[in-house]
């Protein structure tokens, strides 16, 4: 981008990112200096190229998340605007910005899945406790001072393992590389404060200026007719938690939940299962309105008949 800031202006946004960044020790590896003065974008993009070429690199002068880099396009954009420079704002800049925000430095979105007997019996081997013993307000008190699980075997390892590696990914690629993680066959309030707890051992869950925060989104999969008729009392469990309600408030008050079309088909046969569907979805967006929390379904379904398969959208415009 060769734009001479004799023939076009430059923002003063733009010029004061580019003295902030030499101020305060970006180490280029071909000085600035190489480039005409007047070539102000040259200038900027040379550094902007520099630090993604340090991201990759995981140096500490690469960009700490995709918003960052997203940030400086942004400026870029704003200043070739107001410069007049339309075209070259509308090409190939706009669709960078736009890649960005769609895809980030982590391209797709990871989710994370097990079964909530499995959590039960690592939480159980976490504690120490026998699985049938483990009590709701006893793992949700654990999470003040969680247990370091060191180096285990077995379930705990297996479920260990998962949460460091999410912490791994998040770190290197960002929040939104894995943001969710889903409990498959979630049948009572402890099964989410199971995977609650083994989540904060990573790190993943943790006080902040007083306040429970989360990395991730916790997703109860409701796959039986039986859950399906009592998910709404088992959310309003959850909703009326005062925890609880800080880790919701700490991923944009949202709820997301998954319901299994395959599961409550094998298990009511095609019309009860879609009717249940129907009525779930119906309470549960009426309990989420008293408690103030946004909702988004995942509709874990694929083309079959067995497995929910039908024109979603007539089912979703009636609920």
């Amino acid at each position: 981008m060769s734009h001479s800031d004799r023939l076009t202006s430059v923002s003063a946004e733009l010029r004061d990112e580019i003295k902030d960044e030499i101020t305060y020790g970006l180490f280029l590896d071909q000085p600035t200096e190489l480039i005409e003065s007047h070539e102000v974008y040259r200038r900027f993009l040379r550094m902007v190229h520099f630090r993604l070429k340090q991201t990759l690199r995981r140096q500490v002068d690469g960009f700490r998340s995709p918003d960052e880099f997203l940030s400086l396009l942004k400026i870029l954009d704003r200043s070739l605007r107001q410069g007049g420079t339309l075209r070259t704002a509308e090409t190939g800049l706009k669709d960078l910005i736009l890649q960005v925000q769609t895809f980030g430095f982590h391209l797709a979105t990871l989710d994370f899945r097990d079964h909530s007997g499995k959590i039960a019996t690592a939480v159980s081997t976490l504690l120490k406790r026998k699985e049938d013993e483990l009590q709701t307000a006893e793992v949700r008190e654990a999470l003040a001072a969680p247990p370091a699980p060191g180096h285990p075997e077995g379930e705990l390892g297996d479920l260990t393992d998962q949460f460091r590696s999410i912490r791994r990914i998040q770190d290197r690629f960002g929040s939104q590389a894995v943001s969710r993680y889903i409990v498959s066959m979630t049948h009572r309030p402890l099964d989410l404060w199971n995977v609650i707890l083994l989540a904060s051992t990573a790190g993943l869950v943790r006080r902040e200026s007083g306040r429970w925060v989360s990395r991730l989104d916790f997703v109860p999969l409701f796959e039986t007719i039986e859950d399906l008729r009592g998910a709404c009392g088992l959310l309003e469990q959850w909703f009326s938690d005062p925890v609880y309600r800080e880790i919701l408030a700490s991923r944009r008050q949202t709820q997301e939940i998954m319901l299994g079309y395959s599961d409550s088909n094998k298990d009511g046969g095609y019309l009860s299962a879609n009717w249940e569907l129907f009525r779930a979805q119906r309470s549960i967006v009426k309990l989420a309105e008293q408690y103030g929390i946004e909702v988004r379904f995942f509709h874990g379904k694929g083309g079959p008949i067995d497995r929910g398969g039908g024109l979603s959208y007539l089912s979703l415009i009636h609920i």
